[in-house]
């Protein structure tokens, strides 16, 4: 298991089985978009990765958070 003390590198928004992952991933995706948008950094290279396990599919946030990536059209997110 990865764990973030061991691989800092790897990690940037480490998360639990509260359903925060999916949505911590996509609120970082629309951020670099607006800073991409208002030409504040040119993050158009950029791309955020999310890795989800079972505990965190299973909470509601989790799976209302992927019908929200979806309407954004935030093609610089993978889950």
């Amino acid at each position: 298991y990865p764990h973030p003390r061991r691989l800092p590198w790897l990690w940037e928004f480490p998360t639990v089985s509260m359903g925060l992952g999916p949505i911590s991933a996509i609120y970082q995706a629309r951020f670099n978009r607006y800073l991409t948008s208002r030409g504040i950094k040119d993050l158009t290279n950029s791309h955020v990765w999310a890795f989800l396990g079972d505990g965190e599919m299973d909470e509601p946030e989790s799976t209302t958070a992927l019908t929200l990536a979806s309407r954004e059209g935030l093609d610089n997110l993978t889950f």
